[in-house]
């Protein structure tokens, strides 16, 4: 309380005290303090004095000092307190406290105090005594009180005395009851403490037992006090009346209570002072002795059973707090109280002793005293410990024994428990309702003992000083007053206690006990057997686990043992069939089992073959469907997920036990192995289950302890090699599954971690546990016989790649071993199995692999291509060497172009790189590689053949860029050009009968059935062929990409003819698809390489006589080269020519035109048997035409003649001859019979005049021009033949081209004085001839001309051809070219020519006809037409600059007159004969049509002349009326006589016609005027009127 408040406190407690007193001066006060006899106003002065001072000492400093010291402020209470009123001695007691809590009181003051407070205790108001009592503990308590003896002794006494009156109120003794313990409480609490004189209690209990017994002088005034105190509470325990406390007899109970709660709360009083200890041994036990001894010897119930139990609790005090300084009197009073223990006696008595003995087991250290000096000695006929673990031992066994005959359904045991979780758990000393309780609650009492003894063990146990010396025959004492435990003593104690023990916990878990019973005995079982696993006490280790291990269990599994079955002297049976109730004292004593593996692991040693064998059939309980648990029975409303829920719990509990062996010692794990593999023995031959259970368990423990595992291994792996070769399928299954779970999960972990987890593990070590665990792989897979057993071995090696393939480093070694001896084995299975690591290996840890393993993996992989079994790991092997390759061409840095010549002047060189530290030739892996390839290329079976030249030349276009010139040497003289030489060797050489259909097996009625395979590939040879078209497409890939590195190469030049040489064989003798792929080889190779410049001209030339020999016996006779192949060749010699055209000469053109003619000509191969479809043409001759698109146009002026030369060789139609063109002659080629069909002619005629037209230049036009002409003719004339060919058309619209484009070439020529060839008029004559009129042309036979001579008959015209549309069409577009373009551009020929052409269309007017008429004309009408144009042209200068249509024109009109003459006169004389007949209308129509030209005919006099003149007196006739008509004015048209002469005005000149031509034809005209025909003489008389105009008849 602050300084202020409490003088605050202080002076409103005065002027209460104030008034109080005040209220007494009144009648009623006078009266009052009369009967009272108190001086009331003394009381008020003295108070308001006080205040008065209170408020002076307020204002200084030290105030409660000048309080204290003034005895004026406790005057006023004193004087209030001597009152007779209860309420100012009240008031005055409370404030009097509060100066003595605060120290207020000056030590003459407290000698008022007490002598206040024996003046209050003779009152009888009992608030007051209540206040009194408060003030005496409150000055007792006053540290400035301590030293003062008689005032504890005053004040001690008022309080006793309070108690004893059995005068004063209950409230008042109770209080005073209250008072004495506390003010005992604090006597005895500052016995020890310092003085105020200094003087300091000797705490050493040895320097105390020297000091004199009897010496007094360095006693302070508390310790006597004290002292007085306890020899004062002897003699009120004895019965006599306290001597220095002045009390007189207060019950024996309180006094017992008393000194408990002395000797329980302050046992260094006793222990630190002899005095003390004196007392407490002569006079306190010997009281005690007594009381015990008189209860003993007492028949029936105690009088007093609250009295009797407090001398039990004293006893028990006193044995517990103070046992080492009274050995005798130990060994009387334990003596006493295990007779009390007697089953004769009363109960309450032996449960009181019960609960002594168990509050004497609550102290370890107290035990291993009893232990050390009873039991270990002679001195004293006392067995402390054997006769408490028996006594306890013999109460719990009577019980059971009773209860079993009380009782059948177990209330006593469900009483038991009850009482144990309520009484036994708090350590309460038991009342009256516990005594009644009977046998129930000694037995509570014993097995509590038991349990408590267990757990001091236990204690004892884990104090063990680590210094023992076994030699000691007495109990040490430490320096703070405890004993120095020894091992061998904690050893003789269990090993005298731990059957008895084990007994009665047994037999109390066996009968059936409650669930917390059950719990706190396996806590003794676990407090047990951690204590003999410390001390090593084996025998009752393995007692209680076997104990454990049978608890754990349910009832159909039990528990034996069996002489000499293992070290442990026990062993567990198998489990029995039938369903198994787990209940909950097996589940709690499982949980205890696996906390005390847990914690004794370590210890165990050979015990742990009984935890094995209990997990293992725990195990197998548990995987069981018909186990269950007592509470799923019992509430059959459980769901099964809480019963499965408990069962998970158990087999998570069983899998952590194994999982914590990290924590264990080397040899605790290896004893925990080696029962493993003991119960796995045991368990083969029995059930599979357990064998897989401790296999399983083993492999955790090695997973878990891999910081170890080189420890383990041993134990580990000589298990497996006993069992992998069992008979039994099913446990070298589980043998080697347990094996893939170790290695797997062994390897590349990092076993520098304690706790299991990866830590930072030396290196070196992980090296050396990966080479351990797969070394023994390794060896096992050699050792082993099974088939099941090595393909799981190997199933564990791709594991083991799968998961640390990247972490490995020398555990490659044996890898590859076991890898490399698969193939070797011949076993399909095996070999897919190993080939997936090697795929694994390959694909994904080659770069993993050490640089000097690397070409062992390529070892190991190629011996999976070459086994024979197993034709898809071979083709899969092929891929995952492309995938190597790949690896191994990222190690060679690609060689830049500029430093090929280095590598040419120093062949050895090779790229040296990096490769995890160390520098390696990477070209020599790819090289290894490529002779793997070539080996794999050359294999029997042609699925891994092709696939092996496919990826050869595959790896090799990928990477050849990073090889050197010296490892490109070794690639094409080593492996490429072998391989193509061996490969067609073998190709040609192979058998061409069809092989034997495999058999894929029998149908139902054992039938074989047999592989289909397709005609492609059903003979050794044609398999073979396929190969070498395989490998020369990868040979022209490489030759394309590489060709100019390999040209550098001085071996070079053979190697390209060895390959040209089978190539060159290839393309002659070899089948469609073998000489398809050498013409593509060559094709690949000039397309890439001529324009650059890399094939030189030696190459080139080669390349060239190499087709030409191939091509010469393709086009042989009797060759069987088929017409895809030929097809392929003419593509090639196109592509080759596209290549080669910027350096093609002549003399290569004509050679490669010379190879398209031939092959042409033999378009197909009459041994083909494939027939041609009508209406095509052989896919040679369609390739051929869009080949020759791509030699045209041409830069070279002499290669013109040679395209047209071979084109038009083509068109020499087979059938027909003209003589006229016998100057071209046709090719000498030898022609396949059929290869120049109409169809292809056609086509040729359309590209030919294509080019004519749209490339060649004027020259070219010209120079060719007769050639074309000719070569259109002989296909125009086919017409004679084969009319419904189109061919003829064709080439008719061909020569209608050539003649529009190449003639005024002709004429240019002609015109620049150059000389141009053959004579392109007489061919044009020819042509003409021969197409329209059919002259010349014979039958190759010899047969005569189709022209028939004009003079012929018409009967004799029946012959001639009958015309469609088209057809006339045709014909008459030929005509039209020759009157329209030949003839009016022909002024460079001669006049014989010219009439020679002008003799065609005459001829054609008299061409013979029959009686039909085509749609469109009559040819001879056409050229009647024809000659109508001709002769009406000249006469004009201005559209004719060069006179050549006036030329023309002149003699075309003497034919055309003679031609109309004899149409004229021959109708007249048809029609005579005819008589009444009429004549056929084809007679009648021509003359019509003369009549209608004749009339409609006007030509120029310069025409008209020249015949005129021949008959004077016409000509005279005409020259007059030209007179008359030259006088009418220019551009004029005039009509004078007859008007036959016409003016044109053309500008400049006046064109003049007339018909003076009908002048000639008079006398025909008049002839015909006798005819019947109507038509003929309405046109005569027309044509007469206009003859008479002209003669000036008609006006």
């Amino acid at each position: 309380m602050a300084i202020d408040a409490f003088v605050a406190v202080l002076e409103a407690d005065l002027r209460t005290l104030s008034n109080e007193a005040r209220k007494s001066e009144g009648f009623a006060g006078h009266l009052a303090g009369w009967l009272s006899n108190s001086e009331h106003p003394e009381v008020k002065e003295s108070a308001e004095r006080a205040v008065l001072k209170l408020r002076a000492f307020a204002r200084q400093s030290d105030c409660l000092g000048a309080i204290q010291a003034s005895k004026e402020i406790l005057r006023p209470f004193s004087l209030a307190c001597e009152t007779k009123n209860a309420r100012l001695a009240s008031l005055a007691l409370g404030c009097i406290q509060k100066l003595l809590a605060n120290n207020c009181v000056s030590p003459e003051g407290r000698t008022s105090v007490v002598a206040v407070l024996q003046h209050v205790e003779k009152g009888s108001d009992e608030g007051v005594k209540l206040k009194m009592l408060q003030t005496g503990l409150t000055l007792l308590q006053n540290p400035s009180a301590a030293d003062c003896e008689d005032d504890i002794c005053q004040v001690l006494g008022l309080c006793f005395r309070m108690l004893a009156n059995p005068k004063n109120t209950e409230t008042v003794i109770s209080t005073a009851a209250a008072t004495v313990r506390q003010a005992v409480a604090v006597v005895f609490d500052r016995a020890l403490l310092r003085d105020s004189t200094g003087a300091i209690p000797d705490p050493d209990i040895e320097d105390v037992a020297r000091q004199n017994t009897n010496s007094q002088a360095t006693i302070s005034g508390r310790t006597s006090a004290a002292l007085h105190l306890l020899e004062d509470l002897c003699q009120l325990c004895s019965g006599s009346h306290a001597t220095w406390v002045q009390s007189p007899v207060v019950q024996r109970e309180f006094v017992l209570d008393l000194l408990q709660f002395i000797m329980s709360h302050n046992p260094d009083v006793f222990k630190s002072s002899p005095q003390f200890e004196e007392v407490l041994r002569e006079r306190v036990c010997h009281i005690l002795f007594q009381l015990l001894h008189g209860l003993l010897t007492m028949e029936g119930d105690p009088p007093r059973p609250s009295e009797a139990r407090a001398v039990f609790k004293t006893v028990g005090t006193i044995l517990t707090k103070f046992y080492m300084l009274m050995p005798a009197k130990e060994s009387q009073l334990f003596s006493v109280l295990l007779q009390g223990t007697d089953p004769s006696g009363p109960l309450w008595r032996r449960m009181y002793c019960l609960q002594v003995l168990r509050q004497i087991s609550l102290e370890p250290q107290h035990l291993y005293y009893l232990f050390v000096t009873f039991d270990m000695k002679l001195d004293y006929q006392l067995n402390a410990w054997h006769d408490l673990v028996v006594t306890a031992e013999a109460v719990i066994q009577r019980f059971l024994k009773l209860s079993a005959l009380e009782d059948s359904d177990g209330p006593s045991m469900v009483a038991l428990t009850a009482l144990f979780k309520l009484r036994g758990s708090q350590g309460a000393w038991p009342g009256e309702d516990d005594v009644g309780s009977g046998g129930v609650g000694l037995a509570m009492l014993a097995l509590d003992m038991l349990l408590r003894v267990v757990q001091a063990v236990e204690t004892l146990t884990e104090s063990l000083s680590p210094e023992e010396e076994p030699d000691t025959t007495s109990p040490r004492i430490a320096v703070d007053g405890s004993l120095l435990i020894q091992r061998h003593v904690c050893v003789l104690m269990v090993d005298d206690s731990w059957r008895m023990l084990l007994g009665a916990f047994q037999c109390v878990i066996q009968r059936g006990c409650g669930e917390f019973l059950v719990l706190q005995l396996l806590r003794g079982y676990q407090s047990i057997l951690q204590a003999c696993a410390s001390l090593q006490v084996v025998p009752a280790l393995n007692a209680f686990l076997t104990s454990l291990c049978e608890l754990g269990l349910p009832l159909s599994v039990e528990i034996h043992k069996t002489q000499g079955a293992s070290r442990a002297g026990g062993s567990i049976s198998n489990v029995a069939p039938g369903t198994a109730i787990l209940t909950p004292v097996n589940m709690q004593a499982l949980r205890t089992l696996f906390n005390v593996v847990h914690e004794l692991g370590n210890s165990l040693g050979s015990a742990w073959v009984l935890v094995v064998d209990t997990l293992k059939n725990l195990d197998e309980i548990l995987r069981s469907p018909k186990t269950t648990t007592q509470e799923a029975v019992q509430v059959h409303e459980m769901s099964l997920s809480g019963q499965l829920s408990d069962l998970s719990i158990l087999e998570t509990a069983v899998a952590q036990l194994f999982e914590s062996s990290n924590m264990l010692s080397t040899e605790a794990v290896v004893s925990l192995l080696s029962a493993l593999r003991d119960a796995s023995c045991q368990s083969i031959g029995v059930t599979v289950h357990g064998t897989k259970f401790t296999l399983k368990r083993m492999v955790d423990v090695l997973l878990r302890n891999l910081h170890r595992i080189h420890d383990l291994w041993g134990v580990f792996l000589t298990h497996i090699i006993e069992i992998v070769n069992n008979s039994s399928k099913d446990i070298r299954a589980e043998a080697i599954s347990a094996l893939d779970r170790a290695v797997t999960g062994a390897v590349g972990e990092r076993p520098g971690s304690v706790d299991g987890e990866s830590g930072k593990g030396s290196p070196i070590m992980e090296t050396a546990v990966e080479n351990m665990l797969l070394v023994a792989l390794e060896s096992l897979y050699r050792d082993v016989s099974d088939h099941d057993a090595q393909k799981g071995i190997l199933t564990i090696a791709l594991h083991v790649l799968q998961r640390h393939g990247e972490l490995l480093s020398r555990g490659w070694v044996p890898i590859l071993r076991i890898l490399e001896a698969v193939p070797m084995t011949g076993d399909p299975e095996l070999i897919v199995t190993g080939f997936e690591s090697v795929e694994l290996l390959v694909n994904d840890y080659l770069a993993s692999v050490p640089s000097d393993l690397q070409r062992k993996c390529l070892e190991v992989t190629a011996g999976y291509g070459n086994q024979a079994v197993a034709v898809n790991v071979s083709l899969s092997t092929i891929s995952l060497l492309w995938s190597a390759s790949d690896h191994f061409g990222k190690l060679v840095a690609p060689l830049p172009g500029a430093n090929l010549e280095d590598n040419t002047s120093r062949p050895g060189r090779a790229v040296m790189v990096s490769n995890g530290g160390k520098q390696v030739s990477d070209t020599s892996l790819l090289e290894a590689l490529f002779g793997i390839m070539q080996t794999l290329s050359l294999d029997r079976r042609p699925e891994v053949r092709n696939s092996g030249v496919r990826t050869f030349f595959a790896v090799i276009s990928s990477h050849g860029n990073r090889l050197p010139l010296d490892s490109w040497m070794r690639c094409l003289n080593d492996t490429m050009l072998p391989l193509l030489m061996s490969v067609y060797h073998i190709s040609v050489t192979s058998s061409s009968e069809e092989s034997e259909a495999a058999v894929l097996g029998r149908d139902q009625g054992g039938k074989s059935v047999r592989m289909i395979v397709h005609h492609s590939r059903n003979t050794e040879r044609k398999q073979w062929d396929e190969s070498l078209v395989l490998t020369f497409g990868g040979l022209g890939k490489v030759l394309k990409s590489f060709l100019p590195v390999l040209v550098k190469l001085e071996a070079f030049p053979d190697s390209w003819r060895k390959i040209l040489e089978i190539t060159e064989n290839a393309i002659a003798r070899g089948s469609k698809e073998v000489a398809t792929a050498g013409i593509g080889l060559v094709t690949t190779v000039v397309q890439g390489h001529v324009v650059s410049g890399v094939m030189s001209l030696s190459m080139t030339a080669s390349l060239y006589e190499a087709l030409e020999e191939g091509i010469t016996a393709m086009t042989m006779q009797g060759s069987h080269t088929s017409a895809a192949v030929r097809a392929e060749m003419v593509q090639a010699v196109g592509l080759i020519y596209a290549s080669v055209k910027e350096r093609v000469t002549a003399r290569d053109l004509e050679m490669m035109l010379g190879w398209l003619d031939r092959l042409a000509r033999c378009p197909f191969n009459p041994r083909d048997g494939t027939p041609q479809a009508a209406g095509t043409i052989p896919n040679v001759q369609r390739e051929l035409m869009e080949v020759i698109s791509e030699f045209v146009p041409v830069t070279e002026p002499d290669f013109w003649p040679i395209i047209f030369r071979v084109l038009c060789g083509f068109l020499y139609p087979h059938g027909l001859f003209i003589s006229q063109l016998q100057r071209f002659p046709p090719p000498k080629q030898v022609t396949v019979p059929g290869a120049l069909s109409p169809l292809w002619l056609e086509r040729v005629v359309v590209e030919v005049v294509k080019i004519y037209r749209d490339h060649a230049p004027t020259r070219i036009r010209a120079m060719m021009f007769s050639q074309m002409v000719a070569a259109m003719t002989r296909c125009m004339v086919t017409r004679y033949l084969h009319v419904d060919q189109s061919l003829w058309r064709t080439a008719a619209r061909g020569l209608n081209t050539v003649v529009n484009c190449g003639l005024p070439a002709v004429n240019m020529a002609y015109a620049n004085g150059e000389d141009v060839a053959d004579s392109p008029w007489d061919c044009l004559g020819a042509c003409f001839e021969a197409f329209l009129l059919g002259m010349g042309v014979v039958e190759e036979d010899g047969a005569q001309e189709m022209f028939r001579q004009e003079s012929c008959d018409i009967s004799a015209l029946s012959q001639e051809l009958e015309e469609s549309q088209t057809d006339a069409e045709v014909r008459t577009t030929v005509l039209d070219t020759l009157t329209d373009v030949v003839l009016i551009s022909c002024e460079h020929t001669s006049a014989e020519t010219k009439q020679r052409l002008i003799g065609i269309v005459d001829k054609g007017v008299g061409m013979p006809v029959d009686g039909t008429v085509a749609s469109g004309g009559r040819f001879n009408h056409a050229c009647l037409r024809k000659m109508y144009v001709l002769c009406s042209r000249g006469g004009g200068e201005a559209q004719d600059p060069h006179g050549c249509l006036l030329e023309v024109a002149q003699l075309a009109l003497p034919m055309f007159i003679a031609r109309c003459d004899f149409i004229l006169t021959k109708f007249v004389k048809e029609d005579l004969r005819v008589k009444n007949d009429r004549l056929p209308p084809a007679r009648i129509d021509e003359v019509l049509l003369t009549l209608e030209i004749l009339g409609s005919l006007t030509v120029s006099p310069s025409v008209v002349d020249g015949v005129l003149q021949k008959r004077p007196r016409v000509y005279n006739l005409v020259q007059s009326m030209r007179q008359r008509v030259s006088i009418e004015p220019r551009h004029s048209r005039s009509k004078s006589d007859g008007a036959f002469i016409f003016k044109r005005d053309h500008g400049e000149s006046i064109e003049i016609k007339e018909r003076s031509h009908l002048m000639l034809l008079y006398e025909p005209l008049t002839a015909c005027i006798s005819t019947k025909e109507d038509k003929v003489r309405t046109m005569l008389q027309e044509i007469l009127q206009m003859v008479g105009g002209d003669m000036g008849l008609c006006g």
